[in-house]
Protein backbone atom coordinates (compact mmCIF):
# COMPACT_ATOMS: atom_id res chain seq x y z
CA UNK A 1 0.00 0.00 0.00
CA UNK A 2 2.83 2.12 0.91
CA UNK A 3 4.58 2.03 -2.65
CA UNK A 4 1.07 2.59 -4.26
CA UNK A 5 0.55 5.68 -2.64
CA UNK A 6 4.06 6.47 -3.44
CA UNK A 7 3.87 5.53 -6.66
CA UNK A 8 0.63 7.78 -6.96
CA UNK A 9 2.45 10.81 -5.18
CA UNK A 10 5.49 10.34 -7.71
CA UNK A 11 2.72 10.62 -10.91
CA UNK A 12 1.15 13.52 -9.34
CA UNK A 13 4.19 15.62 -9.23
CA UNK A 14 5.54 14.09 -12.60
CA UNK A 15 1.97 15.74 -13.69
CA UNK A 16 2.17 19.02 -12.39
CA UNK A 17 6.08 19.45 -13.06
CA UNK A 18 5.11 19.06 -16.99
CA UNK A 19 2.03 21.26 -16.76
CA UNK A 20 3.90 24.02 -14.99
CA UNK A 21 6.79 23.67 -18.24
CA UNK A 22 4.14 23.50 -20.45
CA UNK A 23 2.22 26.73 -18.42
CA UNK A 24 6.19 28.43 -18.27
CA UNK A 25 6.61 27.70 -22.24
CA UNK A 26 3.36 28.85 -23.33
CA UNK A 27 3.50 32.36 -21.05
CA UNK A 28 7.12 33.19 -22.16
CA UNK A 29 5.95 32.21 -26.13
CA UNK A 30 3.22 35.06 -25.41
CA UNK A 31 5.06 37.57 -24.09
CA UNK A 32 7.96 37.16 -26.46
CA UNK A 33 5.47 37.88 -28.98
CA UNK A 34 4.18 40.49 -27.43
CA UNK A 35 7.36 42.33 -26.88
CA UNK A 36 8.33 40.87 -30.65
CA UNK A 37 11.73 39.31 -29.44
CA UNK A 38 11.85 36.63 -31.89
CA UNK A 39 14.17 36.02 -34.52
CA UNK A 40 15.39 38.55 -36.75
CA UNK A 41 12.66 38.84 -39.99
CA UNK A 42 14.01 39.49 -43.10
CA UNK A 43 12.01 41.59 -45.94
CA UNK A 44 10.30 39.09 -47.82
CA UNK A 45 6.22 38.93 -48.88
CA UNK A 46 5.10 42.67 -49.25
CA UNK A 47 1.09 43.09 -49.20
CA UNK A 48 -0.80 46.18 -50.41
CA UNK A 49 -2.18 48.67 -47.95
CA UNK A 50 -6.09 47.69 -46.97
CA UNK A 51 -7.51 51.14 -46.86
CA UNK A 52 -10.09 52.33 -44.18
CA UNK A 53 -13.69 53.40 -45.06
CA UNK A 54 -14.07 56.84 -43.72
CA UNK A 55 -15.93 56.71 -40.80
CA UNK A 56 -18.81 58.97 -41.04
CA UNK A 57 -18.49 61.84 -38.24
CA UNK A 58 -22.26 63.79 -38.65
CA UNK A 59 -25.75 62.29 -39.37
CA UNK A 60 -28.12 64.31 -40.63
CA UNK A 61 -31.97 63.75 -39.93
CA UNK A 62 -35.03 65.52 -41.91
CA UNK A 63 -38.37 66.41 -40.98
CA UNK A 64 -41.39 64.38 -42.44
CA UNK A 65 -41.72 66.37 -45.74
CA UNK A 66 -37.62 66.08 -46.56
CA UNK A 67 -36.89 69.58 -46.66
CA UNK A 68 -35.56 70.36 -43.79
CA UNK A 69 -32.26 68.60 -42.19
CA UNK A 70 -31.10 69.07 -38.39
CA UNK A 71 -26.98 67.99 -38.48
CA UNK A 72 -25.08 67.00 -35.85
CA UNK A 73 -21.74 65.01 -34.74
CA UNK A 74 -22.50 61.40 -34.43
CA UNK A 75 -20.09 61.10 -31.55
CA UNK A 76 -18.40 63.73 -29.45
CA UNK A 77 -15.54 63.12 -27.26
CA UNK A 78 -14.88 65.40 -23.94
CA UNK A 79 -11.64 64.60 -22.78
CA UNK A 80 -11.98 65.45 -19.38
CA UNK A 81 -13.76 64.02 -16.01
CA UNK A 82 -16.41 65.20 -14.67
CA UNK A 83 -17.43 67.52 -16.94
CA UNK A 84 -20.00 70.45 -15.98
CA UNK A 85 -21.27 71.34 -19.27
CA UNK A 86 -20.70 69.46 -22.98
CA UNK A 87 -21.15 71.50 -26.46
CA UNK A 88 -22.43 70.29 -29.04
CA UNK A 89 -22.67 71.18 -32.54
CA UNK A 90 -25.82 72.10 -33.95
CA UNK A 91 -26.63 72.99 -37.46
CA UNK A 92 -30.27 73.54 -39.20
CA UNK A 93 -30.48 74.06 -42.78
CA UNK A 94 -33.40 74.29 -45.21
CA UNK A 95 -33.47 72.30 -47.86
CA UNK A 96 -36.55 73.68 -49.75
CA UNK A 97 -36.15 75.53 -52.61
CA UNK A 98 -38.62 78.42 -52.10
CA UNK A 99 -40.38 80.17 -49.14
CA UNK A 100 -39.71 81.20 -45.48
CA UNK A 101 -38.63 78.43 -42.78
CA UNK A 102 -37.64 79.25 -39.33
CA UNK A 103 -35.79 77.00 -37.02
CA UNK A 104 -38.69 77.57 -33.84
CA UNK A 105 -37.43 75.19 -30.92
CA UNK A 106 -34.21 73.46 -30.02
CA UNK A 107 -34.81 71.17 -27.04
CA UNK A 108 -31.96 68.71 -25.82
CA UNK A 109 -32.71 65.82 -23.50
CA UNK A 110 -31.05 62.75 -22.05
CA UNK A 111 -32.37 59.13 -22.94
CA UNK A 112 -34.74 59.37 -20.04
CA UNK A 113 -36.58 61.68 -21.50
CA UNK A 114 -35.45 64.64 -18.94
CA UNK A 115 -34.66 68.20 -20.38
CA UNK A 116 -31.46 69.49 -20.46
CA UNK A 117 -32.14 72.46 -22.36
CA UNK A 118 -34.41 74.52 -24.40
CA UNK A 119 -33.74 76.87 -26.46
CA UNK A 120 -36.18 79.63 -28.84
CA UNK A 121 -33.87 80.66 -31.43
CA UNK A 122 -36.74 81.59 -34.12
CA UNK A 123 -33.95 81.64 -36.55
CA UNK A 124 -34.90 82.00 -40.34
CA UNK A 125 -33.04 79.59 -42.15
CA UNK A 126 -32.28 80.60 -46.42
CA UNK A 127 -32.85 77.88 -49.10
CA UNK A 128 -29.28 76.10 -49.16
CA UNK A 129 -30.81 73.75 -52.13
CA UNK A 130 -28.52 75.68 -54.78
CA UNK A 131 -25.44 74.64 -52.71
CA UNK A 132 -26.65 70.85 -51.40
CA UNK A 133 -29.83 68.86 -53.35
CA UNK A 134 -30.17 65.87 -50.85
CA UNK A 135 -28.77 64.33 -47.82
CA UNK A 136 -25.81 62.94 -49.19
CA UNK A 137 -24.40 66.09 -50.72
CA UNK A 138 -25.21 67.90 -47.52
CA UNK A 139 -23.19 65.89 -45.61
CA UNK A 140 -20.15 66.27 -47.58
CA UNK A 141 -20.03 69.57 -46.40
CA UNK A 142 -19.59 68.63 -42.69
CA UNK A 143 -17.45 65.34 -43.64
CA UNK A 144 -14.97 67.86 -45.53
CA UNK A 145 -15.05 71.16 -43.79
CA UNK A 146 -12.45 72.58 -46.68
CA UNK A 147 -15.28 71.84 -49.58
CA UNK A 148 -16.12 75.15 -51.28
CA UNK A 149 -19.76 76.48 -50.41
CA UNK A 150 -19.00 75.28 -46.90
CA UNK A 151 -19.20 78.98 -45.30
CA UNK A 152 -21.96 79.65 -47.76
CA UNK A 153 -24.17 77.16 -46.58
CA UNK A 154 -23.03 77.83 -42.70
CA UNK A 155 -23.48 81.99 -43.44
CA UNK A 156 -27.80 80.65 -44.49
CA UNK A 157 -28.28 78.40 -42.33
CA UNK A 158 -28.76 77.87 -38.28
CA UNK A 159 -25.17 76.90 -37.12
CA UNK A 160 -24.36 77.18 -32.95
CA UNK A 161 -23.04 75.60 -30.42
CA UNK A 162 -25.34 74.36 -27.99
CA UNK A 163 -23.80 74.37 -24.39
CA UNK A 164 -25.94 71.34 -22.29
CA UNK A 165 -25.47 71.46 -18.13
CA UNK A 166 -24.52 67.46 -16.97
CA UNK A 167 -22.66 68.31 -13.84
CA UNK A 168 -25.37 66.64 -11.71
CA UNK A 169 -24.20 63.32 -13.72
CA UNK A 170 -21.18 62.91 -12.31
CA UNK A 171 -19.48 62.08 -15.31
CA UNK A 172 -16.27 60.06 -14.66
CA UNK A 173 -13.86 58.95 -17.42
CA UNK A 174 -15.29 55.47 -19.36
CA UNK A 175 -18.54 56.84 -18.90
CA UNK A 176 -21.12 57.60 -22.05
CA UNK A 177 -24.32 59.34 -22.50
CA UNK A 178 -26.88 59.35 -25.44
CA UNK A 179 -28.43 63.42 -25.49
CA UNK A 180 -31.51 63.77 -28.24
CA UNK A 181 -31.68 67.00 -29.90
CA UNK A 182 -34.78 67.43 -31.42
CA UNK A 183 -35.58 70.70 -33.60
CA UNK A 184 -39.22 72.13 -34.81
CA UNK A 185 -39.08 73.70 -37.78
CA UNK A 186 -41.77 75.93 -39.10
CA UNK A 187 -43.60 78.37 -41.67
CA UNK A 188 -47.12 79.87 -42.31
CA UNK A 189 -48.55 76.90 -42.86
CA UNK A 190 -46.93 73.78 -40.76
CA UNK A 191 -44.76 73.23 -38.06
CA UNK A 192 -42.61 69.48 -38.32
CA UNK A 193 -39.94 67.80 -35.39
CA UNK A 194 -37.07 65.93 -36.33
CA UNK A 195 -34.54 64.53 -33.62
CA UNK A 196 -30.81 63.20 -33.93
CA UNK A 197 -29.11 61.50 -31.29
CA UNK A 198 -25.10 62.35 -29.87
CA UNK A 199 -23.21 60.01 -28.40
CA UNK A 200 -21.03 61.56 -25.79
CA UNK A 201 -18.10 59.49 -24.34
CA UNK A 202 -15.95 60.63 -21.30
CA UNK A 203 -12.25 59.98 -22.14
CA UNK A 204 -8.49 61.53 -22.17
CA UNK A 205 -6.22 61.95 -24.24
CA UNK A 206 -2.85 59.16 -24.14
CA UNK A 207 0.33 60.37 -21.51
CA UNK A 208 3.74 59.56 -23.34
CA UNK A 209 6.87 61.36 -21.92
CA UNK A 210 8.33 64.74 -24.45
CA UNK A 211 5.18 63.80 -26.45
CA UNK A 212 2.61 66.47 -26.98
CA UNK A 213 -0.85 66.26 -29.31
CA UNK A 214 -1.63 69.08 -30.75
CA UNK A 215 -3.24 70.72 -34.00
CA UNK A 216 -2.16 72.76 -36.46
CA UNK A 217 -5.08 74.19 -39.03
CA UNK A 218 -7.57 75.85 -36.91
CA UNK A 219 -9.87 78.64 -37.97
CA UNK A 220 -11.28 81.09 -36.06
CA UNK A 221 -13.49 84.91 -35.96
CA UNK A 222 -10.60 85.66 -37.85
CA UNK A 223 -12.16 83.66 -41.06
CA UNK A 224 -14.79 81.20 -41.30
CA UNK A 225 -14.56 79.48 -37.69
CA UNK A 226 -17.56 80.68 -36.39
CA UNK A 227 -17.76 83.94 -34.89
CA UNK A 228 -17.55 82.92 -31.43
CA UNK A 229 -14.03 80.84 -31.96
CA UNK A 230 -12.05 83.70 -31.11
CA UNK A 231 -8.06 82.32 -30.93
CA UNK A 232 -8.44 82.64 -26.97
CA UNK A 233 -11.80 80.55 -27.53
CA UNK A 234 -9.77 77.96 -29.80
CA UNK A 235 -6.72 77.76 -27.09
CA UNK A 236 -9.60 77.63 -24.19
CA UNK A 237 -10.92 74.49 -25.43
CA UNK A 238 -7.83 72.66 -26.50
CA UNK A 239 -6.01 73.39 -23.04
CA UNK A 240 -9.15 71.49 -21.26
CA UNK A 241 -9.22 68.66 -23.60
CA UNK A 242 -5.58 68.37 -22.80
CA UNK A 243 -3.44 69.60 -26.21
CA UNK A 244 -0.14 71.16 -25.50
CA UNK A 245 -0.11 73.65 -28.79
CA UNK A 246 -2.42 74.75 -31.62
CA UNK A 247 -1.33 76.64 -34.76
CA UNK A 248 -4.34 79.59 -36.09
CA UNK A 249 -4.45 79.12 -39.67
CA UNK A 250 -6.96 82.02 -40.60
CA UNK A 251 -7.46 82.39 -44.58
CA UNK A 252 -4.95 85.25 -45.53
CA UNK A 253 -7.51 87.47 -47.30
CA UNK A 254 -9.93 87.66 -44.35
CA UNK A 255 -6.81 88.56 -41.95
CA UNK A 256 -5.87 91.30 -44.18
CA UNK A 257 -9.38 92.47 -44.24
CA UNK A 258 -10.14 92.56 -40.60
CA UNK A 259 -7.24 93.72 -39.08
CA UNK A 260 -4.02 92.89 -40.68
CA UNK A 261 -1.46 90.24 -40.21
CA UNK A 262 0.25 92.49 -36.71
CA UNK A 263 -3.20 92.71 -35.05
CA UNK A 264 -3.88 88.99 -35.64
CA UNK A 265 -0.57 87.72 -34.31
CA UNK A 266 -1.26 90.09 -31.14
CA UNK A 267 -4.09 88.24 -30.64
CA UNK A 268 -2.43 85.19 -30.91
CA UNK A 269 0.04 85.64 -28.57
CA UNK A 270 -2.70 86.85 -26.18
CA UNK A 271 -4.15 83.77 -26.58
CA UNK A 272 -0.87 82.08 -25.93
CA UNK A 273 -0.40 83.81 -22.56
CA UNK A 274 -3.92 83.42 -20.95
CA UNK A 275 -3.72 80.07 -21.29
CA UNK A 276 -0.47 78.61 -21.60
CA UNK A 277 0.23 76.00 -24.04
CA UNK A 278 1.74 76.85 -27.48
CA UNK A 279 -0.96 78.82 -29.89
CA UNK A 280 1.29 80.30 -32.79
CA UNK A 281 -0.23 82.12 -35.87
CA UNK A 282 -0.02 80.54 -39.65
CA UNK A 283 -2.46 81.39 -42.53
CA UNK A 284 -3.96 78.98 -44.89
CA UNK A 285 -3.20 80.45 -48.43
CA UNK A 286 -4.93 79.66 -51.67
CA UNK A 287 -2.75 79.41 -54.98
CA UNK A 288 -4.61 80.13 -58.44
CA UNK A 289 -3.81 79.21 -62.16
CA UNK A 290 -2.99 83.05 -63.42
CA UNK A 291 -0.84 84.98 -61.45
CA UNK A 292 -1.93 87.77 -59.98
CA UNK A 293 -5.55 87.04 -61.16
CA UNK A 294 -7.72 85.63 -58.33
CA UNK A 295 -10.65 85.24 -60.32
CA UNK A 296 -8.67 82.57 -62.48
CA UNK A 297 -9.21 78.41 -61.22
CA UNK A 298 -8.16 77.68 -57.82
CA UNK A 299 -5.57 75.14 -57.42
CA UNK A 300 -4.82 74.91 -54.02
CA UNK A 301 -4.32 75.47 -50.34
CA UNK A 302 -1.07 75.85 -48.48
CA UNK A 303 -0.46 76.58 -44.89
CA UNK A 304 2.18 79.06 -44.07
CA UNK A 305 3.85 78.09 -40.85
CA UNK A 306 6.28 79.90 -39.20
CA UNK A 307 5.73 82.81 -40.78
CA UNK A 308 7.55 85.85 -39.96
CA UNK A 309 5.93 87.32 -36.88
CA UNK A 310 6.79 90.72 -36.61
CA UNK A 311 5.91 91.29 -40.79
CA UNK A 312 3.21 93.75 -41.54
CA UNK A 313 2.00 91.72 -44.26
CA UNK A 314 2.10 87.77 -45.41
CA UNK A 315 1.83 86.16 -49.13
CA UNK A 316 -1.78 87.09 -50.49
CA UNK A 317 -4.52 85.03 -50.94
CA UNK A 318 -5.39 83.47 -54.48
CA UNK A 319 -2.70 85.83 -56.09
CA UNK A 320 0.53 83.29 -56.96
CA UNK A 321 0.35 80.22 -58.40
CA UNK A 322 1.47 76.79 -56.96
CA UNK A 323 5.53 77.27 -57.26
CA UNK A 324 5.37 81.06 -56.53
CA UNK A 325 3.38 80.46 -53.51
CA UNK A 326 5.57 77.62 -51.83
CA UNK A 327 8.22 79.92 -52.76
CA UNK A 328 7.06 82.95 -51.32
CA UNK A 329 6.12 81.03 -48.06
CA UNK A 330 9.85 79.89 -47.95
CA UNK A 331 10.58 82.98 -48.35
CA UNK A 332 8.89 84.99 -45.78
CA UNK A 333 11.02 84.26 -42.77
CA UNK A 334 14.09 82.01 -44.28
CA UNK A 335 15.15 79.57 -43.71
CA UNK A 336 12.28 79.11 -41.01
CA UNK A 337 9.02 79.25 -42.61
CA UNK A 338 7.80 76.63 -44.23
CA UNK A 339 4.44 75.42 -46.14
CA UNK A 340 2.31 72.77 -45.81
CA UNK A 341 -0.23 71.43 -48.14
CA UNK A 342 -3.67 71.39 -46.83
CA UNK A 343 -6.17 69.07 -47.80
CA UNK A 344 -4.56 67.96 -50.75
CA UNK A 345 -7.34 65.32 -51.97
CA UNK A 346 -10.56 66.77 -50.36
CA UNK A 347 -12.49 69.94 -50.15
CA UNK A 348 -10.05 72.55 -52.33
CA UNK A 349 -7.54 69.80 -54.12
CA UNK A 350 -4.18 70.44 -54.66
CA UNK A 351 -3.78 70.25 -58.04
CA UNK A 352 0.02 70.77 -58.99
CA UNK A 353 2.37 67.91 -57.84
CA UNK A 354 5.32 69.60 -59.89
CA UNK A 355 6.19 71.98 -57.32
CA UNK A 356 8.38 71.77 -55.05
CA UNK A 357 9.83 72.95 -51.72
CA UNK A 358 6.97 72.79 -49.51
CA UNK A 359 7.37 70.62 -46.06
CA UNK A 360 4.63 68.23 -44.84
CA UNK A 361 1.31 67.48 -46.26
CA UNK A 362 -1.87 66.77 -44.48
CA UNK A 363 -1.78 62.82 -44.35
CA UNK A 364 -5.09 63.52 -42.54
CA UNK A 365 -7.53 66.69 -42.49
CA UNK A 366 -10.84 66.55 -40.99
CA UNK A 367 -10.65 62.59 -41.12
CA UNK A 368 -10.65 59.54 -38.74
CA UNK A 369 -8.42 57.54 -41.48
CA UNK A 370 -6.39 58.46 -44.57
CA UNK A 371 -7.62 57.88 -48.20
CA UNK A 372 -5.27 56.11 -50.65
CA UNK A 373 -4.61 58.83 -53.09
CA UNK A 374 -2.98 60.73 -50.31
CA UNK A 375 -0.72 57.87 -48.45
CA UNK A 376 0.03 57.02 -52.64
CA UNK A 377 1.25 60.39 -52.88
CA UNK A 378 3.15 60.72 -49.99
CA UNK A 379 4.88 57.43 -50.53
CA UNK A 380 6.04 59.01 -53.78
CA UNK A 381 7.37 61.89 -52.37
CA UNK A 382 9.43 59.73 -49.88
CA UNK A 383 10.59 57.98 -52.54
CA UNK A 384 11.80 60.48 -55.04
CA UNK A 385 13.56 62.73 -52.29
CA UNK A 386 15.25 59.52 -50.76
CA UNK A 387 18.93 60.84 -52.09
CA UNK A 388 18.09 63.91 -50.15
CA UNK A 389 16.83 63.10 -47.20
CA UNK A 390 19.63 60.44 -46.41
CA UNK A 391 21.84 63.54 -47.18
CA UNK A 392 20.17 65.21 -44.59
CA UNK A 393 18.24 67.56 -46.55
CA UNK A 394 14.89 66.53 -45.42
CA UNK A 395 11.64 65.17 -46.27
CA UNK A 396 8.07 65.27 -47.18
CA UNK A 397 6.20 65.10 -43.52
CA UNK A 398 2.90 63.72 -43.07
CA UNK A 399 0.95 65.48 -40.72
CA UNK A 400 -3.00 65.15 -39.05
CA UNK A 401 -5.07 68.22 -38.20
CA UNK A 402 -9.08 68.98 -37.80
CA UNK A 403 -8.88 72.31 -40.08
CA UNK A 404 -11.08 73.14 -37.30
CA UNK A 405 -14.37 75.19 -38.56
CA UNK A 406 -17.84 75.63 -36.67
CA UNK A 407 -18.09 72.55 -35.83
CA UNK A 408 -14.95 71.10 -35.11
CA UNK A 409 -12.86 71.63 -31.78
CA UNK A 410 -9.27 71.15 -31.70
CA UNK A 411 -8.47 67.73 -32.43
CA UNK A 412 -11.64 66.64 -33.08
CA UNK A 413 -10.96 65.27 -36.37
CA UNK A 414 -7.35 64.90 -37.15
CA UNK A 415 -4.14 65.71 -34.54
CA UNK A 416 -0.09 65.67 -34.60
CA UNK A 417 1.89 64.06 -31.83
CA UNK A 418 4.89 65.54 -31.88
CA UNK A 419 8.31 64.70 -30.28
CA UNK A 420 9.93 68.06 -28.16
CA UNK A 421 11.69 66.97 -25.50
CA UNK A 422 12.37 70.83 -25.01
CA UNK A 423 8.73 71.71 -25.37
CA UNK A 424 7.33 74.38 -22.85
CA UNK A 425 4.30 76.63 -22.83
CA UNK A 426 6.36 79.87 -24.46
CA UNK A 427 8.33 77.54 -26.83
CA UNK A 428 6.97 78.08 -30.35
CA UNK A 429 10.31 76.73 -31.74
CA UNK A 430 9.61 73.04 -30.25
CA UNK A 431 6.73 72.99 -32.27
CA UNK A 432 8.06 74.68 -35.34
CA UNK A 433 10.63 72.45 -35.45
CA UNK A 434 9.61 69.05 -34.36
CA UNK A 435 6.97 69.12 -37.34
CA UNK A 436 9.43 70.28 -40.01
CA UNK A 437 12.00 67.41 -38.63
CA UNK A 438 9.52 64.71 -39.24
CA UNK A 439 9.39 63.87 -35.43
CA UNK A 440 5.51 63.55 -35.61
CA UNK A 441 2.64 60.79 -35.74
CA UNK A 442 -0.40 61.81 -37.40
CA UNK A 443 -3.73 60.94 -35.94
CA UNK A 444 -7.05 60.84 -36.57
CA UNK A 445 -8.98 60.96 -33.43
CA UNK A 446 -5.83 60.98 -31.01
CA UNK A 447 -4.68 58.18 -30.13
CA UNK A 448 -1.34 57.47 -29.62
CA UNK A 449 1.22 55.56 -31.87
CA UNK A 450 5.14 55.98 -32.71
CA UNK A 451 7.57 53.58 -33.64
CA UNK A 452 12.12 53.88 -33.55
CA UNK A 453 14.88 52.36 -34.90
CA UNK A 454 18.04 51.17 -32.79
CA UNK A 455 16.56 53.81 -30.51
CA UNK A 456 16.03 56.26 -32.56
CA UNK A 457 12.93 58.73 -33.22
CA UNK A 458 10.59 59.27 -36.75
CA UNK A 459 12.16 61.65 -39.21
CA UNK A 460 15.77 60.09 -37.97
CA UNK A 461 18.43 58.91 -40.76
CA UNK A 462 19.93 55.66 -39.14
CA UNK A 463 23.11 53.97 -40.67
CA UNK A 464 23.34 50.29 -41.02
CA UNK A 465 25.29 47.59 -42.45
CA UNK A 466 23.46 45.83 -45.54
CA UNK A 467 22.30 42.77 -44.10
CA UNK A 468 23.09 43.69 -40.61
CA UNK A 469 20.56 43.30 -38.14
CA UNK A 470 18.34 46.06 -36.09
CA UNK A 471 15.58 46.40 -33.87
CA UNK A 472 12.06 48.37 -34.63
CA UNK A 473 10.55 49.45 -31.35
CA UNK A 474 6.88 50.74 -31.66
CA UNK A 475 4.68 51.75 -28.52
CA UNK A 476 1.16 52.57 -28.82
CA UNK A 477 -1.41 53.92 -26.06
CA UNK A 478 -5.31 54.65 -27.11
CA UNK A 479 -7.41 56.97 -25.45
CA UNK A 480 -9.81 55.41 -22.56
CA UNK A 481 -12.13 53.23 -24.04
CA UNK A 482 -10.47 52.55 -26.87
CA UNK A 483 -8.09 50.03 -28.06
CA UNK A 484 -5.18 49.28 -30.55
CA UNK A 485 -6.21 46.62 -33.44
CA UNK A 486 -3.43 46.06 -35.12
CA UNK A 487 -0.28 48.39 -35.99
CA UNK A 488 1.95 47.24 -39.98
CA UNK A 489 4.89 48.56 -40.60
CA UNK A 490 5.17 49.76 -44.34
CA UNK A 491 8.12 49.84 -46.32
CA UNK A 492 9.41 52.14 -48.83
CA UNK A 493 7.36 49.86 -52.36
CA UNK A 494 3.96 51.55 -50.12
CA UNK A 495 4.05 47.91 -48.93
CA UNK A 496 3.24 46.11 -45.82
CA UNK A 497 5.59 43.74 -44.31
CA UNK A 498 4.65 42.60 -40.78
CA UNK A 499 1.06 43.20 -38.72
CA UNK A 500 0.91 42.92 -35.46
CA UNK A 501 -2.36 42.08 -34.45
CA UNK A 502 -3.76 42.90 -30.77
CA UNK A 503 -0.60 44.30 -29.85
CA UNK A 504 0.92 45.20 -25.79
CA UNK A 505 2.39 48.76 -25.04
CA UNK A 506 5.56 48.03 -26.73
CA UNK A 507 6.41 46.10 -29.57
CA UNK A 508 10.12 45.15 -30.37
CA UNK A 509 10.95 43.32 -34.07
CA UNK A 510 14.39 42.20 -35.18
CA UNK A 511 14.70 43.08 -38.88
CA UNK A 512 17.40 42.65 -41.64
CA UNK A 513 18.46 45.39 -42.89
CA UNK A 514 17.87 45.70 -47.30
CA UNK A 515 20.73 46.30 -49.92
CA UNK A 516 20.20 49.88 -50.33
CA UNK A 517 18.70 52.97 -48.58
CA UNK A 518 15.24 52.53 -47.22
CA UNK A 519 12.70 53.62 -45.05
CA UNK A 520 9.83 52.25 -42.86
CA UNK A 521 7.08 54.08 -41.29
CA UNK A 522 3.80 52.23 -39.48
CA UNK A 523 0.20 52.61 -39.38
CA UNK A 524 -1.58 51.94 -36.31
CA UNK A 525 -5.72 50.89 -36.12
CA UNK A 526 -7.30 52.11 -33.06
CA UNK A 527 -10.94 51.13 -32.42
CA UNK A 528 -13.94 52.41 -29.82
CA UNK A 529 -16.44 50.42 -28.52
CA UNK A 530 -18.98 50.87 -31.08
CA UNK A 531 -16.50 49.27 -33.83
CA UNK A 532 -15.43 52.52 -35.13
CA UNK A 533 -12.35 52.65 -36.08
CA UNK A 534 -9.35 55.59 -36.42
CA UNK A 535 -5.54 55.45 -37.72
CA UNK A 536 -2.41 57.05 -36.64
CA UNK A 537 0.20 57.06 -38.75
CA UNK A 538 3.63 57.52 -37.75
CA UNK A 539 6.17 59.17 -40.19
CA UNK A 540 9.04 57.51 -41.48
CA UNK A 541 12.93 56.27 -40.24
CA UNK A 542 15.59 56.25 -42.72
CA UNK A 543 17.98 53.66 -43.27
CA UNK A 544 21.72 54.76 -45.04
CA UNK A 545 23.12 51.32 -45.96
CA UNK A 546 26.07 51.38 -46.20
Amino acid sequence: MSQKRNFKKLLVILVTVILLASWATLSMAGFAADLGKNEAVQEGEERPIVFLPQEPRFVAVSTPDGQSFLVVRRRINVYQPRPKQITIPVTAVNLASGGELKLLQLVVSDKSGRVRLKLTPNATLESVADLAFNKEELLTFFEQSGKPGFTTLTEKSYAQPVVVPVGDLGLEEGDSLTLLITATFGNANLEQQTTAETLVAVTSLPSRPNWYAGDGHIHTSWSDGGSWNTPNRRAADAKADGFKWIIITDHEDLIRRNGGWSSYVSEINAAQSNNGIVVAPGAEIGCVQIQGDESSPELGHALGYRLKESATSIPKNKYYTPQNLINAINNHNYPYSYPVIAHPYHGTIWQDWSVTGFRAIELISCQWNANSSTISRWVSLLRAGLSNTIAGKGFVVGVGNTDAHYFHTPGSDGASWIYAPNYSSTNRAAVWDAIKMGRVSAAGAPNFGAFAINGCAQGSVVRVPAGGSFTFTVVRQPMSLWSCVKFEIINANGNVVKTVNNPGPETRISWTAPSQDWFYFVRFVFQDPEGINSEVWANPIFLDVY
